[in-house]
């Protein structure tokens, strides 16, 4: 991979966000820094009860929806195809060890917190579809190398480009067309907020209210 024509937000592949910004290392590696003196990660993020109840309702709600394959026919209709090999990926597994829901699930929970839920689409010497494989979203962002766009992601510790072809990309609202915000790193400060209250209530009551 040319690393000249990879784009990127974060540090390590953009020479533009400088690493001695104490705040760049706090956001990409131990939570963004706060008013309030919470680092807030995903991980806090979620352990705060309001997000948690919200991004459970709407990603368990949309992974119920009926998500149907359809084939066009000759008179402009359409009518559903259950043969057609993404049918099942949708409607069963997703993968050797992910049930559809689940994928569906997850991958707009990924939406909802992070911005973006991504899964590679692998595809056998026929070029169908066989296995929707779930990628993580902190470390997988979509890329313009001139006029095409590719999806980066890492494996096994090393990069690799993904053609969009082969990527199922569910991105929340963004400013560029191409990825949703961050959320947890754009709420920080009000999720902050939130979680310190918390902290504090939980450390009142522990000490008796005293």
């Amino acid at each position: 991979m040319d690393p000249d024509t990879i784009e990127n937000n974060a540090p390590l592949e953009n020479p533009a966000v400088s690493l001695q910004d104490p705040a760049a290392w706090e956001q990409y590696f131990g939570g963004a820094a706060t008013e309030a003196g919470v680092s807030v990660t995903p991980t806090t993020a979620m352990g705060h009860p309001p997000l948690w109840r919200a991004i459970n309702l709407i990603s368990g709600g949309v992974a119920k929806l009926p998500l149907d394959v359809f084939r066009r026919l000759p008179d402009g209709a359409k009518e559903k195809d259950p043969t057609h090999p993404a049918y099942k990926l949708l409607k069963k597994r997703s993968s050797r060890h992910i049930k559809s829901f689940t994928l569906k699930q997850t991958i707009v929970s990924h939406a909802l917190l992070r911005g973006n839920g991504y899964a590679f689409i692998e595809r056998n010497n026929r070029g169908e579809p066989t296995q929707l494989i779930l990628l993580d979203p902190d470390i997988t962002f979509p890329a313009m190398e001139g006029a095409d766009l590719w999806y980066v992601t890492e494996i096994r510790g090393e990069q690799v480009r993904i053609p969009s072809t082969d990527v199922f990309h569910v991105k929340g609202l963004g400013h560029d067309g191409l990825k949703g915000y961050d959320v947890v790193t754009l709420l920080a400060e009000a999720l902050s907020v939130g979680i310190a209250a918390s902290r504090f209530g939980a450390r009142f009551f522990g000490a008796g209210a005293n």
